[in-house]
């Protein structure tokens, strides 16, 4: 409830454009100016006019330049104030009704649950009920307990016709696929049988590399004979490849072809040697005897520092032509070399006149380290159409640039008649 000014009068009530629940003040309303009550509330209202005569503020008005008061100021905040609790009150009761709502239905049994479950057991009366009928729960129907196990045997019923039906499509179709299968392989049976009595030659033919061929091998029978016109010892087996071969059975010259294939890893043994600084060095150097049917490659798995003298192992990697590889450990010895080569067999040599001479049939030669010696023969002073005794002067010159000579003597003689 408040008090507000409007049209130069004092009015009250709970609303602010309300005449039905207000009473005008005034000094001919037969009112007080102190204190009343409505007729319709039975409230005392109160004169404030005491109040804003005694807090009045003056408003300016720059167009008339005449003093004014806010006559309006405290009854809108009450107006406000009032509005605002009625709408929090009118919230509260909203709440309270929303939680009784709440807690009267978890009281409750899931009724919609119940009916569904009801509707799911009774059977489905057929189409002259009613769609409305249809809708409502059977438990508003009057359905009788008999009924309702009649029901059920019905559908029991239906659910096994049901499994049945499904059970004998199932064996049908089981049934029509293991003949597709048994047809699907009499025909391949049948085809092979028919490929293998009109072309007895297999159409290609696979074997290891560094085996040997038979006429066999290309025929699908043993009982059925023919022979190679293609030249066999012309066909290299020690290589991967595919080759066309031409036989002759029955009469008539077919055609195969040969697939060479290596399956099998080469075999080899690992080598130490010993090598010069800075010494060039390959992977096949540091292997010996190896064994396999096609043509093998060397190579470092890592590749040695052979900067510095010192004792180190290499790892060396032997690939064929099949993709087969073999992995060999060896030792490397990397020394400065200062030690000239050794020359052995050097003796005196004899000749005859007009014949050649073989001034190296006796010599070896040795190093502390690997590599090919250079010997070279120095037989400028030997005339081999002139009897008599010559020098020879032999020289061998390592890798390392370390050099060793030695010489013997040449005697040409007349050849005997014997």
């Amino acid at each position: 409830m408040s008090t507000y000014w409007r049209k130069r009068k004092y009015y009250t009530g709970t609303d602010y454009y309300s005449s039905v629940s207000s009473q005008e003040y005034g000094d001919d309303n037969g009112i007080g100016q102190n204190a009343g009550y409505t007729e319709e509330y039975q409230q005392p209202v109160y004169d404030y006019s005491s109040y804003y005569q005694g807090n009045q503020q003056p408003v300016y008005d720059y167009g008339q330049q005449s003093l004014a008061y806010n006559r309006y100021q405290y009854d809108e905040q009450a107006l406000q104030r009032y509005r605002d609790r009625r709408k929090r009150e009118e919230n509260r009761r909203q709440l309270e009704r929303g939680r009784r709502e709440r807690e009267e239905s978890y009281r409750q049994p899931d009724r919609g649950r119940r009916e569904r479950e009801e509707s799911y057991r009774q059977p489905d009366r057929g189409r002259s009920m009613d769609r409305e009928s249809r809708r409502q729960p059977y438990r508003s129907r009057n359905i009788s307990e008999e009924e309702r196990r009649q029901a059920r045997r019905n559908r029991r019923m239906r659910e096994e016709r049901r499994r049945r039906r499904r059970r004998r499509l199932f064996i049908a179709l089981a049934v029509r696929l293991a003949c597709l299968l048994v047809i699907l392989a009499a025909v391949i049976s049948l085809a092979r049988f028919t490929m293998s009595f009109v072309n007895p030659v297999k159409r290609k033919v696979t074997v290891e590399a560094g085996t040997e061929l038979d006429v066999k091998d290309f025929l699908k029978r043993e009982k059925v004979k023919g022979s190679f016109v293609t030249d066999i010892s012309k066909v290299s087996l020690d290589h991967v490849g595919e080759r066309e071969i031409i036989l002759k059975v029955r009469g008539k010259e077919r055609k195969s072809r040969l697939i060479v294939e290596d399956t099998k890893a080469p075999k080899a043994e690992s080598a130490s040697v010993v090598i010069n600084v800075n010494e060039k060095l390959e992977a096949k150097d540091l292997v010996k005897n190896i064994q396999d049917a096609t043509d093998v490659k060397c190579s470092f798995k890592e590749k040695p520092d052979l900067s510095k003298a010192d004792k180190i192992t290499a790892g060396i990697t032997l690939t064929d032509e099949g993709g087969n590889t073999k992995e060999v450990i060896s030792n490397i010895e990397v020394v400065v070399d200062r030690e000239p080569p050794v020359m052995e067999g050097i003796a005196p040599l004899t000749g005859y006149i007009g014949e050649p001479i073989s001034y190296k049939s006796t010599l070896t030669v040795t190093d502390n380290c690997m590599g090919d010696i250079d010997v070279q023969v120095d037989s400028s002073k030997v005339d081999t159409n002139t009897e008599g005794t010559y020098d020879v002067i032999y020289t061998a010159v390592d890798r390392a640039g370390n050099k060793a000579e030695a010489s013997t003597t040449v005697t040409i003689m007349e050849k005997p008649e014997n």
